[in-house]
């Protein structure tokens, strides 16, 4: 949750480099964290322009949770 919390602080602070790197660590220490898939999908896709990389975690994102609060935007 840490990890998970830095990336967030770090997304807003237009840190994308190491809002990634935070939410990485995020799934190091917890593989089933489905926000951080879903935060890693969304700055994939939005910021750093890796449609290939936002699709790996969205679908990630839904395998872990399938009632996900963004699952029908996904």
């Amino acid at each position: 949750e840490r990890y998970y919390s830095a990336g967030q602080a770090r997304a807003k602070r237009q840190d994308f480099a190491g809002a990634v790197a935070a939410f990485d660590q995020a799934l190091l220490a917890d593989p089933q964290l489905a926000k951080a898939h879903y935060a890693l999908a969304q700055l994939f896709e939005v910021e750093l322009s890796s449609p290939e990389k936002a699709l790996y975690h969205y679908v990630r994102t839904l395998e872990l949770n399938p009632d996900f609060h963004g699952a029908d935007l996904i």
